[in-house]
């Protein structure tokens, strides 16, 4: 008993050498006296040979300037990377020469009240950088020191101490990947559209009623997943079919990081199920499309009213005698690129005209946000897809219960579940970003070369 509360008290004190300068190599063939004389007030009542287990167990090292190449030889499993560590090395070093210069520039006295503001900016980004690869450094050294001791104590056979050694470097990992995954967010630039409300539109494809249906379903499914985060969405177009679902919609949603949880879901959806209106039973494939683009402001688009047909018409749908007799729906051609939109949701001719102009600002900033994305990944094909309509990007196969995303690839199963728009859905979303993040960073790291 008294050996295990021993044991005990020397794991409680790993922390206590958090400043301590002292190899790990030389704590583990440093005699017991000298690890007594160094530490002799904090171990008093533990025998020489445990302080130095307690010792080694969590040791702190001299924090190099430069970090060892040995601690970004490999990168935690979960998440990783497949990175050379040399270009994650020269990337480091580039960070820090970059910020010793503007701490040099800023030393000067000539630089007027922006530049100083701009260089202090920049210096509080690129030290974030600088620490988080320190922090890296030293855990990696951490690491590398609990398995050697992992190894002694598995060959002595001290299950105890083994246990202590195998839970600490399992927190020491955990923690590294926290370092990493901030890394990773520091290295990839951030988007515009991540921030910025998005129209999401929905249209059936081929599949005729059950087209519509699915449609519908996925409409719903958005509809919830925003309840389920929290944004705002407000419909600005919602067309229905006589048999039931959905020809065609539009969503305006707001909130925090919209733009970024919903980019990668444009693109064609499958679905693989026997129809309600089947009778023999038959397999039945049908698609629909989504596009997410993000709302700009009216200064991001300027439209010329010149560039603009407008007509007017009766609307569409349910209405009573209103939509007989008014012509209400707004309909908006854009001279230019031949974009046509319409809308009819609401009563008013106004607001259904402002409602046009909105979707129209979206679909020419996409055009453009799509001009500007093709000329820089050109040379890049990007694992989650292009985003574009035609692309199949999804498949919901009813008679195995499953979901497929086909860009990382990743199958989920529980269509009911996933189409309830809530923790599913948004684990496969959190997946797509992961793999777009790290695509994003291997090419910035490709160009360090």
């Amino acid at each position: 008993m008294a050996a295990s509360v021993t044991r005990r008290q020397a794991a409680c004190s790993l922390r206590i050498f958090t400043h301590a300068r002292i190899p790990l190599k030389h704590l583990l063939h440093s005699n017991a006296s000298q690890c007594g004389t160094l530490h002799r007030s904090r171990f008093n009542h533990i025998p020489s040979h445990r302080a130095v287990e307690a010792c080694a167990l969590r040791p702190c090292y001299l924090f190099a300037s430069t970090p060892h190449r040995r601690c970004f030889a490999t990168l935690p499993e979960k998440g990783s990377l497949a990175v050379d560590p040399k270009l994650l090395l020269k990337y480091f070093q580039i960070v820090a020469k970059e910020l010793k210069d503007v701490e040099e520039e800023l030393l000067r006295r000539s630089l007027d009240a922006k530049r100083t503001k701009e260089l202090n900016e920049k210096v509080a980004r690129l030290s974030g950088v600088v620490r988080l690869f320190q922090k890296v450094n030293e855990l990696r050294k951490e690491v590398d020191g609990l398995k050697d001791l992992e190894k002694d104590f598995a060959k002595t056979g001290d299950s105890e101490m083994l246990t202590m050694a195998l839970d600490d470097l399992k927190k020491c990992e955990a923690e590294m990947q926290d370092l990493y995954d901030q890394i990773l967010e520091h290295i990839v630039p951030p988007d515009p559209v991540d921030s910025s409300e998005v129209l999401l539109e929905v249209t059936a494809g081929v599949g005729g009623q059950e087209a519509m249906l699915f449609t519908g379903d996925i409409l719903q499914m958005y509809m919830r997943y925003c309840r389920w985060k929290g944004w705002s969405c407000t419909p600005l177009d919602y067309e229905t079919a006589d048999q039931g679902g959905v020809r065609h919609a539009s969503l305006n949603i707001g909130g925090r990081d919209v733009g970024k949880y919903l980019k990668f879901e444009s693109g064609v959806h499958r679905v693989q199920r026997v129809p309600v209106t089947e009778k023999s039973g038959r397999m039945h494939t049908s698609t629909m499309a989504v596009a997410v683009m993000p709302m700009p402001t009216e200064v991001q688009v300027d439209l010329n009213p010149k560039d603009l047909v407008m007509k007017t018409k009766r609307a569409s749908g349910p209405g009573g005698q209103h939509v007989n007799t008014t012509e209400s729906a707004v309909q908006i051609q854009h001279i230019p690129t031949g974009i046509m939109v319409e809308s009819g949701q609401e009563r008013s001719q106004l607001m259904n005209k402002e409602i046009a102009l909105k979707i129209l600002r979206a679909k020419l900033y996409q055009m453009e946000l799509d001009k500007q994305v093709s000329q820089h990944t050109a040379q890049r094909k990007l694992q989650v897809g292009s985003r574009g309509r035609s692309e199949k990007i999804r498949t919901y196969n009813y008679a195995q219960d499953r979901v497929t995303d086909h860009r990382i690839p990743i199958t989920v199963h529980n269509i009911t579940e996933f189409l309830q728009g809530e923790e599913m859905l948004d684990n496969v979303i959190q997946r797509l970003l992961q793999e777009s993040r790290k695509e994003i960073v291997l090419e910035v790291l490709q160009a360090v070369k």
